[in-house]
C-alpha cells in the first residue's frame, strides 16, 4: 500500500472509505456499483427548559406534509436533530448534480418543523450534510469485494452494522475466509420476496 509520505506491506487491508471506496477500488481494477448521493439533517433547539426525556421520531404519515422524517434528540434533550429521507445526486466528484436541490431539503425539514414540532426553534442551529452511499439491490444493501488481498466494503449505513461486520471483517483479515453472505453475489440487504 502506498500514501502521500509512505509505502507498506501488508498481508491484507480492509477498506471501508465511504464514498470514496469506489474510486480507491478502481486503482486495483474492481467497478463497485455504488451510487452515490446526500441528505441533509438539520439540528434545531428546544424552545423551553429541555425535557428529561425526548422520545426519536420516524413520521412517513403525510400530515404535515412530508414522508420519510426522521429526527432524534441530541445529548442533554436541548437540541433535536431532523432529516428528510429523500437524497440528491452527487457526482462521483462529490459535486452536487443539483445544487438548489440540497437547499430545498433544507427548506423542506425547517417547514416540516415549524407545522409539526412547535416546540423547536423553526431556525437551524446546524446543518449537517451526510453522504449515501447505497448498492443498487437494496438502499441498506452491503457487500464486500475482494481484490487479492484487499477486502473493499460498500453499503449504506455501515456503521449500523458495525460490531458484527467488524467481526467479519477482522476475521476474513486474519485468514477466516470472507463470509459468504457479505460476498456481492448473496445481495446482503435485498427484500426477500
Amino acid at each position: 500500500m502506498r500514501s502521500v509520505t509512505d509505502r507498506a506491506v501488508y498481508s491484507k487491508v480492509v477498506v471501508c472509505a465511504g464514498r470514496e471506496t469506489a474510486r480507491l477500488a478502481r486503482s486495483v481494477g474492481l467497478s463497485l456499483p455504488v451510487r452515490l448521493a446526500a441528505h441533509v439533517r438539520l439540528t434545531f433547539d428546544v424552545k423551553a427548559a429541555a425535557p428529561a426525556r425526548v422520545a426519536c421520531l420516524q413520521d412517513s404519515s403525510g400530515v404535515f406534509g412530508e414522508i420519510g422524517v426522521y429526527a432524534t434528540p441530541l445529548p442533554g434533550n436541548s437540541s433535536y436533530s431532523v432529516g428528510l429521507s429523500d437524497t440528491v445526486g452527487v457526482r462521483d466528484d462529490g459535486t452536487f448534480i443539483d445544487p438548489a436541490a440540497i437547499r430545498s431539503l433544507d427548506e423542506r425539514a425547517r417547514e416540516y418543523v415549524t407545522r409539526a414540532l412547535p416546540g423547536l426553534h423553526p431556525e437551524p442551529r446546524d446543518f449537517l450534510h451526510c453522504w449515501v452511499t447505497d448498492l443498487p439491490w437494496s438502499e441498506d444493501g452491503v457487500a464486500v469485494w475482494e481484490a487479492g488481498s484487499v477486502l473493499f466494503v460498500a453499503g449504506h449505513n455501515l456503521f449500523k452494522q458495525a460490531p458484527a461486520l467488524g467481526r467479519a471483517l477482522a476475521r476474513a483479515a486474519t485468514g477466516g475466509g470472507l463470509r459468504a453472505e457479505l460476498t456481492p453475489e448473496a445481495r446482503l440487504g435485498e427484500a426477500q420476496s
